[in-house]
């Protein structure tokens, strides 16, 4: 399974409902809501793509969403992927 863990040069900014990213290497910002602020979060390198929808699922899920949690986790990941937020490795 693949770690992810955020983008060392980057600025946080936390925001009521969310958070402020700005890359310094690209000279662009990033608005996130909440669950994507939380994920960005916690990538460390250490947490696989399971363990982070664990822990989103735990903190953001209604009862009975925990699969919709799930989804948004994995869109997000592809999202701060692509736009260099986040940096994978493989176990």
């Amino acid at each position: 399974m693949r770690r992810y863990v955020a983008k060392s040069d980057v600025d946080w900014y936390p925001l009521d409902d969310g958070c402020l990213l700005f890359d310094r290497a690209s000279d662009r910002y990033f608005a996130l809501n909440a669950t994507a602020a939380f994920i960005w979060g916690i990538c460390d390198g250490e947490l696989n793509t399971d363990a982070i929808a664990a822990l989103a699922t735990t903190s953001f899920a209604p009862p009975g969403e925990a699969a919709d949690v799930a989804v948004q986790v994995h869109d997000t990941i592809a999202t701060l992927l692509q736009e260099g937020l986040l940096h994978a490795h493989d176990e």
